[in-house]
């Protein structure tokens, strides 16, 4: 069995000087870790002084939280800051769509809003001790990012 070609490109809603982004082309980013956002629900309830438990009066499907890691490359430090900066460039519009292609599949996430992004080393203290003098002498860091997006991807299968 192959492994799956996986792809995340980030296609903003606004206008962009960059245009979509692959976060996998394997050039300026590889994707480590795919968004799988699963599903979250605002509740509201009633209860009574009386009785056992709580009534359910509504339930919303909430905002989907995307989690992913990205792995920056660059030849050159200067190219890795570039590669750097068009990513926070990308993920800090105000609006933009998510697109995730998986064997053909692809989802697509929108009206997703402005993203948190982290440096691995600041969320695990064994990467910061390891590796960070090697990979930052050969132009590559990782990034944690969260986005929040519309709970409902569209799902399309080519």
């Amino acid at each position: 069995m192959t492994d799956p070609q996986i792809t995340l490109a980030l296609t903003t809603t606004l206008p962009a000087p960059d245009g979509a982004v692959d976060f996998n082309d394997h050039t300026r980013f590889e994707l480590l870790t795919r968004p799988n956002p699963g599903q979250r629900w605002r509740r509201e309830s009633g209860t009574g002084r009386y009785v056992p438990g709580e009534a359910l009066i509504v339930a919303v499907q909430d905002t989907a939280v995307l989690r992913f890691s990205v792995r920056v490359l660059g030849g050159t430090w200067a190219d890795h800051t570039l590669n750097t900066q068009l990513m926070e460039r990308a993920l800090s519009r105000f609006s933009y769509s998510l697109t995730d292609v998986v064997e053909g599949v692809t989802r697509t996430w929108t009206r997703c809003q402005p993203a948190d992004i982290v440096p691995r080393e600041e969320t695990d203290l064994q990467y910061a001790a390891g590796s960070r003098a090697f990979d930052i002498s050969r132009g590559r860091d990782q990034y944690l990012i969260t986005v929040r997006c519309d709970p409902q991807p569209v799902v399309e299968a080519s």
